[in-house]
Formats: structure tokens, sequence, C-alpha cells
């Protein structure tokens, strides 16, 4: 079992690394046809399913591209993000899910060194993520199930496990249409 990183300097996370950049995870992520909008009202199901049992006001199905992040599924979003459904990929906290194919855990992300510089934590307030991995069927980490709000908390290992049964439950709506 993966350790959940909880920020560590990005010399001592996960040595297998991959890069936003992939071809073959880029690839994978464009055949997924994840672009058609049918696919939102059902992830956005399972993402507000998420933020009432985290008690939290935001969940996200995160697709993480080489630049941009984009929103396929989410709850809770408003102004800017709502309208954009992304961000730039080196302003997210998704990217460190994909980059290590681990979760990825932010109690405080004012406070964090990966986390503290980025916008979403400066102008728009984020200030705890917890967000775990999207796998494909082929094995490629295409995003994030995560959840995240304006205040700082911890997540315990039984938190984790939940947000990766969303996650599991994401990933099978995903790969149900790509088989039909």
């Amino acid at each position: 079992m993966t350790t959940p990183s909880r920020g560590a300097p990005p010399d001592t996370q996960t040595l297998d690394a991959q890069t936003l950049d992939d071809t073959a995870r880029l690839r994978e992520i464009a055949d997924l046809g994840l672009n058609d909008s049918d696919i939102d009202d059902i992830l956005s199901e399972i993402t507000a399913e998420a933020a009432a049992q985290f008690g939290l006001p935001v969940a996200l199905v995160s697709i993480v591209l080489d630049q941009a992040q984009y929103f396929r599924g989410s709850h809770g979003l408003d102004g800017w993000m709502a309208t954009t459904r992304g961000t730039p990929a080196e302003w997210s906290f998704c990217q460190h899910v994909v980059r290590n194919r681990a979760p990825f855990v932010v109690e405080d992300a004012q406070t964090h060194p990966l986390m503290q510089d980025s916008p979403l934590v400066r102008m728009e307030g984020v200030r705890c993520y917890a967000g775990v991995p999207l796998v494909t069927f082929r094995g490629h980490v295409i995003g994030s199930f995560c959840v995240q709000g304006p205040e700082a908390r911890s997540f315990t290992e039984y938190d984790l496990a939940q947000l990766k049964r969303y996650a599991k439950r994401v990933i099978a709506r995903i790969e149900e249409r790509r088989q039909g």
C-alpha cells in the first residue's frame, strides 16, 4: 500500500513520479472521450455525495493534463472556477496526486511547503485538501478525486479509504462509457 504524501519535498516523494506530459497518459485521457457533457451530471452526483460525507464544501473529479486541470465532475465550486471548470496545472493540488500516483493530503495549505504560494490558497482560500488517484483500467493516472475546504483539518486513513471508493466509482463510470 502506498503511503499518502503529506507534502514532503519533491526529492523525497515517490521515485516513480510521472510527468504531466507523458504521451501515453495524455492519449488515454483523449481516448476516454471526457469532453462529452453527459458524463458531468453523473460525476457531479458522486462529488455531491462525497462533499456531504466529509462535511466539506467542495469535491471534484479533476482531470490533469500537461498544462491544466479541468473538472469533469464538481460540487460546491463558485466564481470563476465554476465558470472555467479548471485551473492551470501548476496551481493545482491534484498535480501531485498524478505525479506521484498516490494520495496527497494537505491539512493546512497556508503552511504547506508545496502549496502555500498557490493562487488557489492565497486568492481562493483553499486550506485543506485530500485527493486520491483516478487510475484507469489500463493503469494510467488521469487525475484525482478530491475534497477541499476553507479550514485546516486532518484526514484519517479511513477518510482516504472512502475517497478511494469514490474514485473507483468514478473510474467505473468513465470506463463503462468507453466499453459501450
